[in-house]
């Protein structure tokens, strides 16, 4: 078996719906040289130009595009679920408004490394063409999964490595036809009907300009032959690599000093060898490498020093162009060995995914800047920033923030040392809210107890609130209603002073209507429904609404079957419309 595989790029892929947003920049033909006004009426007027309400889509495109909103607009008071729902109807409805007026291909490209809220966009854009001219082309390794896979709409073509004979054609168009049979024989018999092998092969063979050269044993060391034999665009392709898959003329000439046009004439001898694609006009140009093993040969050609060094200078530039790139910048940070501005920026990464309900990503977020924690020398400082961030990842309530038994391990170890933290700081309201959150996921009773007890030692009636509602779920979880129910009714009390309207729609029909109907009784279970319904009406929560159907198990206790049915078909009713977007 041939050695083919490089070890690939960890690049960032939890900035929600950036795919999203570098479409709209570039449709609107916004620069970095635009300020923000020039951005703002950029947007504004493609989405004139594509018949979009600019009084509901300007508000939301600019949120996501992180511009600022200028004060002609009413400002946006969603809900982050519910600025996230408005924003994934929004660019459904634009490609619903486009495919009106012509046919639309959409395409994909390394779909396995998207973000899951834009994996969520195209689950519900493949659902949503069944009905539309629009023809979606996703291109992802095999590992990837979707939900839409098994779809009647849906075709997949697997592209498996090439037959012999095709092999030895793409030989020859790549350039092989002065080689002799013997090293063509190798060629093929060396790459294994990988295209990119073949291809990479053949050109480091025939530009060594001796048909008698020994052929390279691996990919990684054809690459490597041909990225010396560029001369001073290597240099170029190192600096363009440690960039990213894709760079953009402005950065890459700020941090290669050489006259611009030298610079080009570097830049074309990188495409004419076919390593790199541009993609683009001036002053929208951006670069391409044409596979992601070329960008890791030419990135681990450079040494570790010299990396880092471009790494911190790529991260300043980004910081002036665009701050808002927060994961990218946390990237680089990080590889410049920057812990404390690479934490800072997985922080308010975090945070701007949160602001999307893009809970998946602030979570992975979160877990990196946890591990940049563990990098630093330890301190008081850093052990209140665990805290803090172990705080907003337990804030999702029904969530856990791991996956596997290795990240609960690890967030187990995580959660202990925080408690120790809240301990020694004397945090009394973080040290309730942690051990209330170890011992719902990890059943300890007596650290739900202690919990208890700090929250009151606290003074904070939020943490005793949040410490009641996870003593609830856990007796409620158990069987144990009567005590369950206890801490509900102690839950809703101190919510109503807080004046939380959504948390006590959540906690009625959650636990009051469910463990009421349980425990038999079922006259104050459809009162905690009938306040729940009330709530929902005003604080308008997709999941709280999404809840109101479950009044139908108290019906269903009381053998009143009409009314299971009605409670049902209204669900149903209500699920339509939305699918239809009324």
């Amino acid at each position: 078996m041939h050695d083919t595989a490089l070890p690939v790029l960890s690049l960032p892929v939890d900035d929600a719906l950036h795919p999203v947003v570098q479409h709209y920049v570039r449709a609107a033909r916004i620069t970095p040289s635009d300020d923000d006004t020039a951005r703002i009426a950029k947007l504004e007027a493609f989405l004139a130009a594509s018949r979009l309400d600019l009084s509901s889509a300007a508000p939301l495109l600019a949120h996501l595009m992180s511009l600022p909103l200028p004060a002609r607009y009413a400002a946006l008071t969603l809900s982050p679920e519910k600025r996230k729902e408005r924003t994934l109807d929004l660019i459904l409805d634009h490609l619903a408004a486009l495919a009106r007026y012509a046919p639309v291909l959409m395409l994909v490209e390394d779909a396995h490394w998207i973000d899951p809220t834009t994996q969520e966009l195209l689950e519900a854009t493949a659902l949503m063409i069944v009905d539309h001219p629009v023809l979606l082309v996703i291109a992802h390794r095999p590992e990837w999964q979707t939900s839409f896979s098994g779809a009647p709409n849906v075709t997949p073509l697997m592209l498996n490595r090439l037959a012999r004979a095709r092999t030895y054609e793409l030989v020859r168009a790549a350039g092989g036809d002065g080689l002799s049979a013997a090293v063509v024989d190798e060629i093929v018999a060396r790459t294994d009907g990988i295209p990119l092998f073949v291809e990479e092969l053949t050109k480091t063979v025939v530009e060594a300009g001796d048909v008698e050269a020994e052929v390279p044993q691996t990919l990684q060391a054809s690459l490597l032959a041909r990225l010396d034999r560029l001369g001073p665009a290597k240099h170029v392709i190192q600096v363009g690599a440690v960039i990213g898959r894709e760079f953009d003329h402005p950065l890459l000439a700020s941090l290669i000093d050489t006259p611009e046009p030298n610079l080009d004439r570097l830049i074309e001898h990188l495409i004419a060898s076919e390593l790199v694609y541009r993609q683009g006009r001036p002053p929208n140009v951006t670069y391409v490498f044409k596979h992601a093993l070329i960008q890791q040969a030419a990135y681990e050609s450079l040494l570790k020093s010299r990396r880092r060094v471009l790494h911190g200078d790529i991260a300043q530039a980004l910081l002036r162009e665009e701050p808002e790139r927060t994961p990218l910048l946390a990237y680089h940070w990080e590889r410049a060995e920057n812990i404390e501005r690479a934490l800072e920026c997985r922080m308010k990464a975090a945070e701007q995914s949160s602001a999307l309900y893009a809970i998946r990503e602030a979570n992975a977020e979160y877990w990196s800047a946890l591990a940049l924690l563990d990098r630093m020398p330890p301190s008081q400082g850093g052990e209140r920033r665990r805290i803090e961030i172990l705080l907003r990842m337990i804030t999702w309530g029904t969530y856990f923030f791991w996956s596997g038994e290795t990240e609960r391990s690890m967030a187990r170890r995580h959660l202990d040392r925080a408690t120790e933290a809240a301990r020694s700081l004397q945090d009394w309201a973080g040290l309730a809210r942690l051990q209330a959150y170890i011992g719902n996921r990890w059943d300890d009773e007596a650290l739900l107890m202690a919990a208890t007890a700090e929250a009151a030692r606290s003074g904070d009636i939020a943490t005793e609130a949040a410490v009641a509602e996870s003593c609830a779920g856990y007796f409620g979880r158990h069987g144990l209603f009567g005590r369950a129910l206890g801490y509900v009714e102690h839950a809703l009390r101190l919510f109503e002073e807080l004046d939380e309207k959504l948390s006590q729609g959540r906690l009625l029909t959650g636990g009051g209507r469910c463990y009421y109907a349980r425990a038999g009784r079922l006259d104050e279970a459809f009162r905690c429904a009938r306040q729940a319904k009330q709530i929902a009406g005003i604080v308008n929560d997709l999941r709280l609404s999404a809840w109101m159907p479950m009044e139908a198990e108290v019906f269903f206790y009381k053998g009143l079957w009409k009314e299971v049915v009605d409670v049902v078909e209204s669900a149903l009713r209500q699920l339509g419309l939305r699918a239809l977007g009324t």
